[in-house]
């Protein structure tokens, strides 16, 4: 994808949302994808399942996630899948795949307005007012709101001045918009804690999320560290077998898949794969 799709994505920055359980007959449950298999269905829209299904492309043919998507509206649900819309989705996506990518890292106000306008023309073209509504509400107030903070921050007004203006706007929007916002922020101040010292990073986390919280991230900090020294030594084990010139490409494979099964957990493997190839792409270079 381009970089001006890319980019929708940084400026929409979407809400987290708790995804549900699809009910589904036994007889006609959807083939989830390897990396999908500790994984609840997306249901929190009708976009988020559309999201939720394309996930899987590459360990699945388009041919299998619309056969799915297919199931999926087949099945009693308050969303009203429609296998439909996700047709005219993907043709909406590929569109918007080939939009042309604007230069830099960044985009201009003026640059940030014409790609709204693009991306909001490319909708009417897909999509009748009730489906826009549906699927792309919240992106679409995300995106405008991006384009409103930067032209406020772009005035000659003093920084309190600004910051009024900032919070007037954010507080004219939808509460999830404002929760969308508080989330983000909540995100950046977390994120600045991974700096601190191990005390000082907990007790900097209670304050912002609490005591279950702070334990919380502390466990996806741990789980996180023990991968990352189990991928540190699986990577160094495999380099042996690589250079190892008794063994055929054919053994050496054979060897590296075994060494993979003994050091993850199945449902690791599709990463490990993934970080091996990026190890050798960085290493080549």
């Amino acid at each position: 994808m381009k970089k001006a799709a890319l980019v929708i994505v940084s400026v929409v920055s979407l809400i987290s949302v708790g995804a549900v359980y699809l009910y589904q007959p036994q007889s006609a449950q959807p083939i989830k994808a390897h990396s999908q298999q500790d994984t609840t269905v997306d249901l929190s829209s009708q976009k988020d399942f559309f999201e939720y299904s394309l996930s899987s492309l590459g360990e699945q043919s388009l041919a299998e996630i619309k056969a799915n998507v297919k199931t999926g509206e087949s099945q009693s649900n308050s969303l009203g899948i429609s296998a439909e819309l996700f047709e005219t989705y993907l043709a909406y996506k590929e569109a918007l795949s080939k939009l042309e990518p604007f230069e830099g890292n960044s985009l201009s106000l003026m640059e940030l307005e014409q790609l709204n306008n693009t991306i909001l023309s490319m909708q009417s073209e897909f999509f009748t007012d009730e489906q826009i509504a549906q699927l792309f509400d919240e992106e679409n107030r995300l995106r405008q709101l991006a384009i409103d903070k930067l032209a406020i921050r772009e005035t000659e007004l003093d920084s309190n001045t600004q910051q009024q203006m900032l919070e007037e706007t954010l507080a004219s929007q939808p509460e999830y918009i404002q929760q969308s916002e508080r989330n983000n922020a909540l995100v950046v101040q977390l994120n600045q804690t991974s700096e601190l010292e191990s005390q000082d990073k907990y007790l900097a986390r209670v304050d912002l999320v609490g005591e279950e919280g702070a334990q919380r991230l502390q466990a996806l900090d741990d789980k996180r560290a023990s991968f990352n020294a189990s991928l540190d030594d699986y990577l160094e084990k495999r380099a042996v077998i690589l250079s190892n010139d008794f063994l055929g490409e054919k053994e050496k494979k054979i060897e590296i898949s075994g060494l993979r099964e003994q050091s993850f957990e199945q449902k690791q493997w599709r990463r490990v794969e993934a970080l091996e190839r990026n190890h050798d792409s960085e290493s080549s270079n």
